[in-house]
């Protein structure tokens, strides 16, 4: 399998598979950014998704790790 395609997201993968991943490389993303507006030009998760993004990116470049749910904090 190519390293692009597995699954990163914690939420999506079994408990078999969150073992594998903690034996091959214990990396942990968790994602936190705030809930705000920004203007009427874009959505108020826009952070979040930023944060996210971000976080999935780096796991695909490094072909290792596990991305939490995003915390999202504040306003």
């Amino acid at each position: 399998m190519n390293k692009n395609d597995r699954e990163f997201r914690f939420e999506l993968l079994r408990p078999g598979q969150l073992i594998q991943e903690r034996e091959r490389c214990p990396l942990i993303f968790v994602p936190v950014a705030p809930l705000e507006y920004h203007g009427p030009h874009l959505p108020v998760g826009m952070d979040p998704i930023n944060a996210t993004f971000c976080a999935m990116e780096t796991c695909k470049r490094i072909g290792k790790g596990v991305v939490y749910p995003t915390i999202h904090c504040g306003t």
